[in-house]
């Protein structure tokens, strides 16, 4: 056996060119989506999952296998939409799972065990998997390069081979498909996934036309339904029971039910004829973030006027908003991608971009409008400048502090009327008063406030308003002039050196002098600032 080594640069290649190939196929793929429902977005939906897996491993450089799939595993259950999203995020979570090494590269044997374990934990995911879809193609795929793991050139064509020749089969499996009178959407997907990770691997080019195009008609007699009912999806921060949870669901006459994940980040997708029950159990356990609700009757009703005109099948069913941020400090940068943003832009050491980098990345987004959050108050003019150069497309939220910009991700939609989202971002932050925290560098005097180097100094809503020796007294001194005691909630994100010392002294200054003020403290991780907070 000749087996020739992939490297973790290579893999990440590929995993980029699979991105392009699903987007080249996209619309195709949504034109023959008609299971489990007949809607019009598999294409889109995984598309977009792969796209926020890919976010997660910008940066390839100095990783093992095992760090960059465990990155690119998490993104992708983050991010992952829809019922085909996440079916395909549990793909990649098998995938992960089997190539967790330390190594910086791996062999054809090894590549051909991790599509193994992609098909496995995609099929324990599923409480009834369904042949005939995307697991099926998998399975078949991954059976194949099993038996083919001669050289790495004979192992990927036996694989994309075997992959395409499985989804050819899907009618014979599926009923509804025949009736339809396409393949399987999903499984499609996942073909074309294999063939674009194949053309990387093997230093080939993309083919010059998509596999399947978008002006495929479907059998409508084949689809006919009333009462879809809502496709509910959330992330649950909250340590529940991933098997205890589904049974809820199922009590709540729950169908497509998908409840993946570890405790601490549960991704759900159910059918429900109302999402309301969904959600008040999935609130009863703690945290939900990432809530997304789509009435599928509608969808069905789009698509199928869709197939039936002269344009194309898919285009009003992808998500036409994204969101762009600057952010520094892997837990807000994780909080930011929770909430729905594309793009995240560092900022570098100053946390200060440009004009032409915020066009760059609304560029990045690759939607039909992108709404920008600059989240520092000297910021904001070069986001205006980027809004300025294409009015159609860009718009801002003047975001003038990290806890503000969450505030109004909080409120982000990526589909709808982009003014009236932009109207509710707005109205979101003004629900929130900003407060950072951080230590003076030099004797000085602000707004008739005198200040000595390395005393903490307090900033309510950009404007510095206390100061005292340490940052727990600067810190009531700042809540007091918020008028805490009004306030509910303070969420407090930690910076990057911050010690539990000073994160328990903290604390216990604000519950001593505001009692009534629910605590909630984060993992931010951004420099600079070692406290900010938001009081709600």
């Amino acid at each position: 056996m000749n087996e020739e080594n992939i490297t973790v640069e290579k893999f990440h290649e590929a995993l980029v060119l699979a991105e392009k190939w699903l987007t080249i196929n996209r619309d195709g793929i949504n034109a023959i989506n008609v299971y489990p429902v007949p809607d019009g977005d598999t294409g889109t939906n995984m598309l977009l999952t792969w796209r926020q897996a890919l976010e997660s491993i910008a940066d390839a450089s100095s990783q093992t296998f095992g760090e960059l799939l465990n990155k690119f595993s998490r993104g992708a259950l983050l991010g992952a939409r829809g019922n085909s999203g996440v079916i395909l995020s549990q793909m990649i979570g098998g995938l992960a799972a089997a190539l967790s090494s330390s190594s910086d590269s791996i062999t054809v044997s090894d590549l051909a065990s991790g599509l193994r374990s992609a098909s496995d934990n995609a099929y324990r995911a599923i409480t009834e998997p369904v042949e005939g879809t995307m697991l099926t193609v998998m399975r078949e795929a991954s059976a194949a390069g099993e038996n083919s793991t001669a050289n790495l050139e004979v192992f990927l064509e036996s694989v994309v081979s075997e992959s395409y020749d499985s989804v050819a089969r899907t009618p014979n499996l599926l009923p509804r498909l025949k009736e339809a009178g396409v393949v399987d959407s999903g499984g499609m997907g996942v073909a074309v996934i294999l063939e674009g990770i194949s053309t990387a691997l093997l230093k080939r080019e993309l083919p010059s036309e998509p596999v399947v195009t978008d002006e495929i008609k479907v059998e409508m007699s084949g689809v006919e339904h009333e009462g879809y009912g809502y496709c509910t999806e959330f992330v649950m921060l909250a340590g529940v029971g991933l098997k205890d949870f589904e049974a809820e669901l199922v009590e709540l006459g729950g169908e497509s039910i998908l409840v993946v994940g570890d405790p601490g980040a549960v991704r759900v997708h159910v059918h429900l004829e109302d999402p309301g029950p969904a959600l008040s159990a999935a609130v009863a356990h703690g945290e939900t973030v990432s809530i997304k609700i789509d009435n599928m009757q509608v969808q069905h009703d789009d698509w199928a006027d869709q197939q039936s005109s002269e344009g194309p099948a898919s285009q009003g069913v992808i998500p036409a908003i994204g969101l762009v941020s600057v952010a520094r400090g892997d837990g807000l940068i994780s909080n930011f991608r929770q909430l729905g943003v594309n793009v995240i832009i560092d900022g570098g050491p100053t946390g200060k971009v440009s004009a032409g980098e915020l066009i760059e990345a609304a560029k990045g987004a690759g939607l039909e409008h992108v709404i920008i959050l600059p989240n520092d108050k000297d910021v904001v003019l070069a986001a205006e400048q980027a809004a300025e150069s294409n009015p159609d497309s860009i718009r801002v939220i003047p975001t003038r502090s990290t806890v503000s910009g969450l505030a109004a991700a909080m409120a982000y939609l990526p589909e709808g009327d982009i003014d009236e989202i932009c109207s509710l971002m707005n109205e979101s932050i003004q629900l929130v008063q900003s407060i950072e925290i951080s230590n003076s560098v030099r004797d000085t005097s602000v707004n008739g406030i005198d200040i000595r180097v390395g005393d903490g100094i307090g900033f309510l809503d950009g404007e510095l308003v206390a100061s005292d020796a340490t940052l727990a007294a600067t810190l009531v001194s700042v809540l007091k002039q918020a008028d805490a005691s009004q306030s509910e909630i303070m969420t407090l994100y930690t910076g990057e050196q911050v010690t539990p010392e000073e994160i328990e002294e903290l604390s216990e200054a604000a519950e001593s002098h505001f009692p009534s003020l629910e605590l909630d403290i984060v993992e931010g991780g951004q420099p600079l600032y070692p406290f900010i907070a938001s009081l709600e």
